[in-house]
């Protein structure tokens, strides 16, 4: 191509590069023209770069005592109202006869939803909410240090004493 050539363009041979020297109004028309078209026309017939969709984020949970599943667990039942206690770190289940509450030890998998007092399973379906009354199938157990010596859980954070050692699913209240 020439200095002065139709398209503008000028090579350095110095330094291997191109650099715009001049385009005549019409042709920048032309080439504004060509690239709106060439961006129109790709948008509208396929998917955009970017979704513009947001998949639902993964719920924050934080972690609940859990004891190993046991196909031999404890069968008593314990019909209680859920409760947290002040701190967020203890979950209670109130009976009827039971003002104070018996703090829960739930079966592996299960925890707690960070963003309001709420149980979730293995899956992360909701199973109770504070305030729910629900059945606890399981059995009575002691609560000495932190631990459960009798299924090796340790690391409680409920005040020592008796507790109730959840070990199958949790379900609504029967009554």
């Amino acid at each position: 191509m020439s200095r002065n050539g139709t398209f503008g363009i000028l090579r350095e041979l110095e330094t291997g590069s191109y650099r715009l020297k001049s385009m005549k109004p019409k042709m920048v028309l032309v080439t504004a023209l060509i690239t709106v078209i060439a961006a129109v026309s790709c948008s509208s017939e396929s998917e955009p770069a970017v979704s513009t969709t947001s998949a639902p984020s993964p719920v924050a949970t934080i972690p609940v005592p859990t004891v190993p599943r046991s196909d031999s667990g404890e069968v008593a039942l314990f019909t209680a109202v859920l409760e947290w206690d002040p701190n967020g770190e203890c979950i209670y289940g109130v009976g009827d006869d039971d003002a104070d509450g018996l703090p829960l030890v739930f079966p592996a998998g299960y925890s707690a939803l960070a963003d309001r007092h709420a149980i979730v399973d293995e899956s992360g379906a909701v199973v109770a909410e504070e305030g729910d009354r629900v059945d606890l199938v399981g059995g009575r157990s002691d609560l000495v240090d932190g631990s459960i010596e009798a299924f090796g859980v340790s690391n409680v954070p409920c005040p020592d004493g008796p507790v109730w050692v959840v070990q199958h699913p949790i379900e609504p209240a029967s009554e």
